[in-house]
């Protein structure tokens, strides 16, 4: 991908609008534990810190992010939980890729 001023100019607006949301989440502190936001040209993408799915990660719309992550964050007891198995199928019923999917 080329960084011309226009790619920037939406990476830093899309970064604007994560930042926005993700501080109406702060007070969360499982959610901010396991997940973080990159933005980027074509909106926001949620990536997994979670030991069992580090990296992993879904493209937002920075419009549908707030909705993605009220419900996430209403499974991180199941994300958090000892069945690893039951949690990574959550993730991929959401859409998260590994790191090695996502570049493809």
């Amino acid at each position: 991908m080329k960084f011309n001023k226009d790619t920037v100019s939406r990476i830093a607006k899309n970064a604007k609008a994560a930042q926005e949301i993700w501080q109406n989440f702060a007070h969360d502190k499982k959610l901010c534990e396991c997940f973080h936001l990159r933005p980027t040209a074509s909106g926001i993408t949620l990536i997994s810190m979670l030991y069992y799915a580090p990296m992993r990660g879904i493209s937002v719309n920075p419009d549908k992010l707030k909705d993605v992550l009220e419900e996430i964050a209403g499974k991180t007891n199941v994300l958090l939980g000892l069945d690893a198995n039951k949690s990574l199928e959550l993730m991929k019923k959401w859409g998260f890729k590994s790191k090695n999917t996502q570049r493809q």
